[in-house]
């Protein structure tokens, strides 16, 4: 019975704080928008998804951006879109993601401007120096772009069939 009227305080105090009295984002609103990382639909600094992204870093509704296959066309657009993030008008710098994994999930390769890397399973096969030398070449490129995470889902490591992007 504790336990419910505890809840019910955290709720109701919660609610105080997110009253429709107040701005229209509050600094609870802002801390959960820093948790989230969105993707979004288009390839080029002027699309409506990406412009939407953008305004919502700003704004603090989200944290950050996460790049996929279709929003990367070549290096030099890839490029313009992290610039624009990095100079963005935010309280707290955003996060910056491309899901990167290498082999049959290679989101940058040689179609985009980037060297392709091999998949998690080959550069297991091979060397601590050559995985040394592979990854080091990845963190290299991206740094370049300007430095953005790398996101690898470790579950996929040993899929050999490539799935749909």
């Amino acid at each position: 019975m504790k336990s419910v009227f505890v809840a019910l305080g955290l709720l109701t105090a919660t609610l105080d704080i997110c009253s429709s009295e107040g701005p229209p984002f509050t600094k609870i609103d802002q801390a959960v928008g820093q948790l989230i990382i969105a993707g979004f639909s288009g390839n080029n600094s002027s699309s409506p998804g990406f412009r939407q992204v953008l305004d919502d870093v700003q704004e603090g509704i989200i944290g950050g951006v996460l790049f996929l296959a279709e929003n990367i066309t070549s290096r030099a657009e890839l490029v313009s879109m992290v610039r624009e993030l990095e100079k963005c008008k935010c309280a707290i710098p955003p996060f910056i993601a491309i899901d990167e994994e290498g082999g049959a999930v290679d989101r940058l390769g040689g179609k985009r401007g980037f060297k392709p890397i091999h998949s998690a399973q080959e550069i297991g096969r091979g060397t601590e120096e050559n995985a040394r030398l592979q990854y080091h070449l990845l963190a290299k490129e991206l740094a370049e772009v300007g430095d953005p995470l790398r996101f690898a889902q470790s579950s996929e490591a040993g899929t050999e069939t490539p799935r749909s992007r």
